[in-house]
């Protein structure tokens, strides 16, 4: 009796366990669904766009960004059309404008991994300002696309030039060991970004000051300090104004 009656507890663990793993394995199933279901659903055309670039417009230097813009479009051709001149200024210009329309816009790239602008980056630091870029300005558009939506994000509408552009002192790339130095201008603009974006504007930069390098005959991006750069300095110095004072024998 005893026996008989073992066995049977046995078989009624067996048939609870199996239950358990059924029951783990439809959750885990119905999860994985819904995880799809939640990446993949067109919440304000969030679906891939990693198959449609639309990069059509090239010069001799630069192509255009994946699935441009009509502001991308519009400032593409402007650096095309500044090409064909000699003014190096205006050439500087043309490209931090054209820089602009593609960083600073997200409502055609896919995630924090797709940041946009990179083919006008200086080639030495071309690496490090992508991976800066995806942990700092980039770091929250995955979760922005899938709270708002793809189509309701900044995108970068008119850019303007807010002061005159200057010719620097030359740009000397201290971390290479020969430590070249590159003709360099400063470039001020301001933008504003398309009236459908939902998201809270005052977290987003609507200016900053670029400076652009001749790099052999292309122009590149060296460095760039947008209005909360530029702000956090300038308070940095009003707080440490000890650091910034000239040496008395001087």
């Amino acid at each position: 009796m005893t026996k008989k009656r073992k066995v049977s507890l046995n078989k009624q663990l067996m048939l609870v366990l199996m239950i358990c793993s059924l029951c783990v394995i439809l959750a885990t199933i119905i999860n994985i669904v819904n995880v799809f279901k939640a990446s993949s659903r067109s919440k304000g055309s969030e679906n891939s766009l990693s198959s449609e670039t639309n990069r059509d417009l090239k010069n001799d230097q630069y192509i255009i960004g994946n699935n441009p813009t009509d502001a991308e479009r519009k400032y593409f051709n402007e650096l095309t059309e500044s090409l064909k001149g000699s003014d190096n200024a205006v050439k500087a210009e043309a490209l931090a404008k054209a820089f602009v329309s593609d960083y600073f816009t997200w409502t055609n790239k896919d995630g924090n991994y797709e940041v946009g602008g990179l083919q006008y980056i200086f080639g030495p630091k071309f690496t490090a300002f992508d991976d800066w870029s995806r942990w700092n300005y980039y770091k929250e558009l995955d979760l922005y696309i899938h709270q708002f939506g793809r189509d309701k994000l900044p995108e970068v509408e008119t850019i303007t030039v807010s002061a005159e552009t200057k010719k620097e002192k030359d740009f000397v790339v201290e971390t290479m060991e020969d430590k070249p130095s590159f003709e360099a201008y400063r470039v001020s603009l301001e933008w504003t970004y398309d009236s459908k974006t939902k998201v809270n504007l005052n977290d987003f930069p609507t200016s900053g000051e670029f400076i652009v390098i001749n790099n052999n005959g292309r122009m590149e991006l060296a460095e760039f300090y947008d209005s909360y750069a530029i702000q956090e300095w300038d308070e940095y110095v009003k707080a440490h104004p000890e650091l910034f004072k000239k040496d008395k024998k001087d």
